[in-house]
């Protein structure tokens, strides 16, 4: 489910505040990377993600052999898959759980970029932080540490993210990276609910 984990950290920065760092809302284009158990290639996976606080997140993977919807809200929860040949049922996966562990990373960034009782930071370069999840989170997210690059070492702020670099517990390692991010966009009603089309097959769990 690595193609889920899309999480965004937080580095340490004294000059900065929590509500300087991260915008209440945010959209932003993606492309994940990382290498396969089975053959050892890197592979690749892109899309646009929407989250707004607190715990709403929706992600629309728009790879054309390996397309997916994924949205979460505080109630409710959604996976979508179209179908591969046109005409065939899609599947859905509905959770009456909302708040998934992927918002849940999102909303820590409330924290603030500073060392906390979730993780500690420690700065690599003028432009580069790691933090490391104390072992509750660990235990939480699946996540052990993450490494920020920023693309200006003077705007530490989440937009201005080049990539980041996931260490999770298993050891496995996945690199995401940002563009064309929008602060504080206006989402409509719709964004974080899930419109079922027609001719699909419904999973409840």
């Amino acid at each position: 489910m690595y193609k889920l984990m899309i999480l965004c950290i937080f580095a340490a920065c004294n000059l900065c505040q929590a509500s300087e760092f991260l915008a209440k809302s945010f959209k932003s284009n993606f492309v994940q990377e990382f290498k396969s158990g089975a053959s050892g290639k890197i592979k690749t996976s892109s899309g646009i993600l929407f989250y707004q606080y607190p715990g709403s997140i929706r992600l629309e993977v728009t790879d054309p052999d390996d397309s997916l919807i994924y949205v979460s809200n505080p109630r409710k929860t959604w996976y979508y898959r179209p179908p591969f040949i046109e005409g065939e049922p899609g599947e859905l996966s509905v959770s009456p759980k909302g708040n998934t562990l992927v918002a849940k990373f999102f909303d820590s960034l409330s924290s603030g970029l500073k060392s906390n009782k979730l993780y500690s930071v420690k700065m690599k370069n003028s432009d580069l932080y790691v933090l490391s999840f104390s072992k509750a989170k660990i235990k939480e997210i699946g996540i052990k540490d993450a490494a920020l690059k920023f693309k200006d070492s003077k705007q530490l702020q989440f937009e201005n993210l080049e990539y980041i670099d996931l260490t999770y517990k298993d050891k496995k390692k996945v690199r995401l990276k940002f563009s064309q991010m929008v602060a504080n966009p206006k989402f409509d009603n719709k964004t974080f609910l899930f419109e079922v089309p027609a001719n699909t097959n419904i999973n409840s769990n």
